[in-house]
């Protein structure tokens, strides 16, 4: 179950900063400040979700044992 929280999680952060491309993409061409606010917003929330899972990401553990502990 945790896997498939993890494949969603690394998921959504990617469709996030690939829908942020696009809508700065859409502002640069149109210059509405709508399609700014939106990719940024997509951009910052996208790479939130990514950081939460960068300990998953880089096979490390989330919450590391105490020094001393086994």
């Amino acid at each position: 179950m945790e896997y498939d929280a993890f494949i969603t999680s690394v998921g959504v952060g990617a469709f996030f900063v690939i829908a942020s491309h696009r809508f700065m993409r859409l502002y640069r061409r149109t210059g509405m400040w709508p399609e700014l606010w939106l990719g940024l917003y997509f951009a910052l929330t996208g790479l939130f979700y990514l950081q939460l899972e960068l300990p998953g990401l880089a096979g490390l553990d989330s919450w590391p044992a105490a020094i001393g502990t086994s």
